[in-house]
């Protein structure tokens, strides 16, 4: 567990904001607060960590808005220029497109009445899947969260410098950051996603928005023009049709505007960095959280109220794993019928001191290897596992292929429900958390994953007993 907590900051009060905001079905994993440039508070809950590098969804639309402002900064493109200059080989005739600029594609104002990357997360040229799909209005007229228009600014990016997104936002943002533990998935065709898919701790995510808060520099270097920050942090497109109240008075360059002050980058779940320039601070959080609102009001409260003093008593506020149950002794291995995740065979193993599942796997995705996936859990306490599998955790399954392997981590220990076997998934890779409920015979098993995000066929896995 990551904790400190400056002398000035009640314990008792972030404690109390960790607790409402669970029995506000919002799980808060890591939280980091920083005021007057000095560290306030950085503390996770076992068993996350404020280095472990879980995906951050859209959060990483504001790194992907600062590469952008690099490129600026430098001369490769302007946010007036036109986007087609960077694409000369699609032809249309449709003239919305003609008149988008970088500008419109960075406020997501291109004038699309929905988001594109459907169109480009799939497609054989993720830039034809882009200019598929004919804006409805004028760019510049129409908000719509468009993630595709966040991958389309990572390709202009590659084209205006001539270098891969990733490696000059790894030259030219992360390594002045500091920032090396990180990793960007692709689309189909390869291009960077962009809107989505940065892996990122949230160690990483407070030196971007300290960078946005000292309008552009991070400790004592510029990364970024002054005048960029200024620009891309204004309510740029018009929200106010968003029911949300801190979703509804505007959007800069991959930034939502706050209803009280400031801006923040966020992402699906409750993936926070938030930049509130009338306290000189900021915020950031990674957590799993069903209303984002709920979040962002309790995040306001915690700022009214960090700074009172107090010897209060407080519990710290975690995820302890339930207490050591009476496990049955079982070592069967099963042979599973067709699954997404492309398991053929399970040995289960079953002891005091937990559960292991021995998966044997093929890949489906580029040479089909084999190998054998392993996850433990623990009884009365977090276990560990690291592996490679397909179709394993929650995406935005709609805008995201599932299928290529993703590396993941995960915490895990056993817990017993009406005589069932359930595992509690923490991963640590992503926000999410799975039970994976067992039943099981002298002859089947099933495995029922629940998460309630995937569709039930991909959550579930049946074999008959062949050992």
């Amino acid at each position: 567990m990551d904790k400190y907590i400056a002398p000035s900051v009640s314990v008792a009060a972030v404690n109390r904001f960790c607790e409402k905001m669970r029995e506000e079905n919002c799980e808060i994993h890591t939280l980091q607060i920083y005021k007057d440039g000095r560290l306030m508070v950085r503390m996770s809950f076992p068993p996350y960590s404020c280095t472990d590098t879980p995906e951050v969804y859209s959060l990483s639309k504001t790194f992907t808005a600062a590469v952008v402002g690099i490129a600026s900064d430098r001369g490769y493109l302007s946010a007036d220029d036109c986007v087609l200059k960077y694409f000369p080989e699609i032809k249309t005739d449709c003239e919305y497109f003609h008149r988008m600029k970088i500008k419109h594609v960075l406020s997501m104002n291109t004038g699309h009445a929905r988001c594109v990357m459907p169109e480009m997360a799939f497609s054989e040229n993720a830039a034809n899947g882009f200019f598929s799909v004919e804006p409805e209005f004028e760019p510049g007229t129409h908000f719509t969260y468009n993630s595709g228009a966040t991958c389309l600014l990572g390709m202009i990016v590659s084209r205006a410098t001539g270098m891969d997104f990733f490696d000059f936002a790894s030259a030219n943002l992360f390594y002045p950051l500091g920032i090396h533990n990180v990793s960007w998935g692709c689309c189909h065709d390869g291009s960077c996603q962009c809107g989505t898919g940065l892996h990122i701790s949230s160690d990483d995510i407070s030196k971007l928005f300290l960078m946005y808060l000292g309008g552009g520099i991070y400790n004592g270097k510029r990364i970024l023009s002054e005048e960029w920050i200024n620009e891309s942090t204004l309510p740029i497109s018009d929200t106010s049709a968003n029911r949300k109240r801190d979703n509804s008075v505007g959007y800069g360059y991959q930034l939502w505007m706050n209803s009280q002050d400031g801006y923040r980058g966020s992402g699906s779940f409750g993936q926070l960095g938030i930049v509130l320039p009338a306290r000189n601070a900021v915020v950031v959080i990674t957590s799993m959280v069903s209303d984002m609102q709920v979040e962002l009001d309790g995040i306001s409260e915690l700022m009214d109220d960090l700074e009172r003093h107090g010897n209060e008593e407080s519990k710290d506020y975690s995820f302890p794993p339930h207490g050591k149950i009476d496990l049955p002794e079982i070592n069967n291995i099963y042979k599973l019928s067709e699954n997404a995740q492309g398991f053929e065979t399970l040995h289960l193993t079953v002891d005091e001191n937990g559960v292991s599942m021995h998966f044997s796997y093929r890949d489906n995705f580029g040479y089909r290897d084999k190998s054998i996936v392993t996850l433990n859990s623990g009884n009365g306490r977090w276990l560990e596992s690291s592996f490679s599998a397909q179709c394993m955790t929650s995406f935005i399954t709609e805008i995201m292929p599932d299928y290529i392997p993703e590396k993941l981590r995960v915490a895990s220990c056993v817990e017993s429900f009406d005589g069932k076997l359930v595992l509690c998934m923490r991963y640590l890779t992503n926000p999410h958390t799975e039970y994976y409920n067992i039943s099981y015979n002298d002859d089947e098993l099933d495995i029922y994953v629940s998460d309630g995000i995937r569709s039930e066929e991909k959550r579930r896995i049946c074999g008959k007993r062949i050992k």
